[in-house]
């Protein structure tokens, strides 16, 4: 109690480590409110159901991304946390999803991009019939998630039978049939990348952050909000 009768709104909370940078390491410091703000925000723009949702922890816990989403999203939102093991950028990432089916997904750039690549290693070996269907089911998938972003309907016949027996096997088989949210950042998402994951039925949100905002500042959503080569719209308070 005494601590906490010590402690104030716009006091140091943690250090945040920025990464990319050179010489000695550098130092954020983030105050409580920065950092409760920031996740309430979070929460409100991206649907956050309380004591429902789940992430897998692979990021460095030093840098604001991880801490951010493992630590303080989820303490405040009553999500569940899976740690990832220490070889979980090397390879073994995709084992912990398919065990803790996460609600929700960030990934860096190149986490999407490696995912990518071991999916169209799978693709090659596909032939004949089995090849046709899928190039079909990642077509009609592409359009109907192209449809919501330009404002359309989409959501049609031929997008719902190819998610039910196509896309809805490849999320299983990632990790991803729970996850409703993919979420990028620290780098731009290639388009390549972008129209992959969007042909899979998983749209990937890129957004926009830094150590000094506790992490995210601007956000992509489902459907008119998100667009190739875009970080979405700026937190409300920002402006």
């Amino acid at each position: 109690m005494e601590r906490l009768e010590q402690q104030a709104v716009n006091q140091a909370c943690t250090l945040i480590y920025t990464s990319g940078t050179t010489g000695n390491p550098k130092a954020v410091m983030l105050t409580q409110d920065n950092i409760t703000w920031t996740v309430g925000q979070a929460q409100r723009i991206y649907s956050w159901g309380y004591d429902q949702e789940s992430v897998v922890s692979y990021l460095p816990l030093s840098h604001v991304a991880g801490t951010f989403i493992d630590i303080y999203l989820n303490m405040m939102g009553g999500g569940t946390v899976y740690f990832a093991d220490k070889m979980a950028l090397q390879g073994t990432l995709l084992k912990t999803l398919v065990e803790a089916k996460p609600t929700l997904f960030f990934g860096v750039p190149r986490v999407y991009e490696k995912i990518q690549e071991k999916m169209m290693e799978i693709a090659k070996k596909n032939t004949g019939m089995k090849k046709s269907v899928g190039d079909w089911a990642k077509k009609v998938t592409f359009e109907h998630h192209q449809a919501l972003m330009e404002g359309r309907a989409g959501n049609s016949l031929s997008y719902k039978i190819a998610n039910k027996t196509v896309m809805a096997g490849v999320r299983k088989a990632l990790g991803f049939e729970n996850t409703k949210g993919f979420y990028s950042s620290a780098a731009p998402l290639s388009e390549e990348v972008f129209k992959y994951f969007q042909s899979l039925d998983m749209p990937i949100q890129e957004l926009l952050g830094s150590s000094e905002t506790s992490g995210p500042q601007s956000a992509s959503t489902p459907g008119v909000n998100m667009k190739i080569g875009s970080v979405g719209k700026i937190y409300p308070s920002f402006l």
